[in-house]
């Protein structure tokens, strides 16, 4: 017997079925996703303005969805999904850029 002790035939037997799916299921999210990057990225370089900053908003947008693939249902507005997802990145780059901006103004005040 090929596995670990006290594994049997019928247990590994799912996995590989649970494996299987998860790689399928892993396949149609990226190509379902990547078939509406144009979109997104039209939206993005509106929200933007410029080809590079639409670009790194694509990015991270995507790579965030690939991360959190599994949290996806079948059957859910993907391009709604994409869309909202490449908003609330701008957005949370916005906020990053507003607290770079407060924290110099307080390192240029000085403390009596």
């Amino acid at each position: 017997m090929v596995g670990w002790p006290g594994m049997s035939e019928t247990t590994r037997e799912p996995d590989a079925r649970q494996l299987a799916t998860e790689a399928r299921d892993r396949v149609r999210f990226e190509e379902d996703a990547l078939a509406l990057s144009d979109q997104v990225y039209r939206v993005a370089r509106h929200l933007v303005g410029s080809r590079e900053e639409a670009e790194d908003l694509m990015q991270e947008t995507y790579a965030r969805a690939f991360r959190s693939w599994r949290s996806f249902t079948p059957g859910t507005n993907l391009r709604g999904v994409r869309v909202r997802e490449v908003a609330d990145v701008d957005q949370h780059h916005d906020i990053a850029e507003v607290m770079g901006h407060l924290g110099e103004r307080r390192d240029d005040i000085v403390l009596r």
